[in-house]
């Protein structure tokens, strides 16, 4: 599996996160946005890291001077400021605006992802780097990945 198939894989789950999370901000009282905020800031941060390292590594190797990778280093950094505001607010409508502000930076840069940065790195970085990073990232997650030759005969 490639490293994008899985990264793509996770903003769906990420999407299905957020859209829970809009569904009820309106009614939501402050312990409740904040404990939105924690989990989604447990999954955001934990794709943003995979992403960090290796994969936006990887793609230094092969593009340096930063480019599009450093400017979703920093939207990275964006998001998180934002769900770290969420666990310092005083009052339910400042938690609002900051998770409402974290979601939408979060459904911007996915955008970006999608539709720039993977499609680039499919070009840039090759089938056996894509490969080997997507075994990287199921070890990282604990995903069972089934072998080549297992994969081929489910296929027949």
């Amino acid at each position: 599996m490639r490293i994008t198939d899985a990264l793509y894989g996770e903003h769906g789950s990420l999407y299905m996160m957020m859209n829970a999370i809009e569904g009820r901000l309106a009614s939501a009282d402050l312990a409740t946005l904040q404990t939105a905020a924690a989990l989604f800031e447990g999954a955001i941060l934990a794709h943003a890291r995979f992403e960090n390292d290796p994969f936006f590594a990887a793609l230094d190797r092969v593009m340096p001077g930063g480019g599009p990778v450093a400017a979703m280093r920093a939207e990275h950094g964006e998001i998180e400021g934002e769900l770290a505001a969420v666990a310092t607010s005083r009052d339910a409508g400042e938690a609002r605006r900051h998770l409402e502000a974290a979601i939408a930076e979060a459904r911007s840069h996915f955008h970006k992802e999608e539709v720039v940065l993977f499609p680039m790195a499919e070009q840039l970085l090759g089938a056996a780097v894509l490969e080997e990073l997507g075994a990287a990232w199921a070890s990282n997650r604990g995903v069972a990945l089934p072998s080549p030759s297992r994969a081929a005969a489910f296929s027949r």
